[in-house]
């Protein structure tokens, strides 16, 4: 018998790069749900560009246990999103972002750091993207929408320098 998705079906997890780079990292979100697609909305989740500015992923100092502290930033958004703003991933299937660890705050001293994402799902649907009407991105919350936490099922140990 099929279960019903959600957000529980979508797994976070990070990597090193696979060339043994300390530069990168990457993410992967699966759906792990063994028949149905899922969309969801990439604001403030592992898959967004601004995920290390926002906090989304989190880098803690290995050494000290302390928090490499970001900019923090709130990001305000344009309703509703557009359709860029949203990913389609497939029954058993994964999408992947890579990011660079160059920003200015960043370490670059060689120091270990510990890298963990942490957030809510904003909004995520049991069906394919193009099936996301207008009317679901303006709702967001709307009829079929789902809602959840995340969190990374390891932290991704490494070295900063450049």
């Amino acid at each position: 018998m099929a279960t019903h998705p959600t957000t529980d079906n979508l797994r976070v997890r990070l990597e090193r790069r696979p060339d043994g780079q300390s530069g990168a990292i990457r993410v992967i979100v699966e759906n792990n749900h063994p028949s149905q697609v899922m969309t969801l909305l990439r604001w403030d989740t592992p898959l967004d560009i601004s995920c290390f500015r926002t906090g989304t992923l989190r880098m803690v100092d290995a050494a000290s246990g302390k928090i490499v502290q970001g900019p923090g930033i709130k990001i305000i958004r344009k309703l509703p999103p557009s359709r860029e703003d949203i990913i389609e991933i497939r029954a058993k299937g994964n999408v992947e972002q890579e990011f660079e660890l160059n920003e200015s705050w960043m370490p670059t001293d060689g120091r270990s750091v510990s890298i963990s994402a942490r957030g809510s799902w904003r909004a995520a649907w049991p069906k394919t993207k193009a099936e996301v009407t207008t009317e679901d991105l303006e709702a967001m919350t709307g009829a079929g929408a789902m809602q959840g936490t995340f969190v990374s099922e390891a932290d991704v140990e490494l070295k900063l320098h450049r």
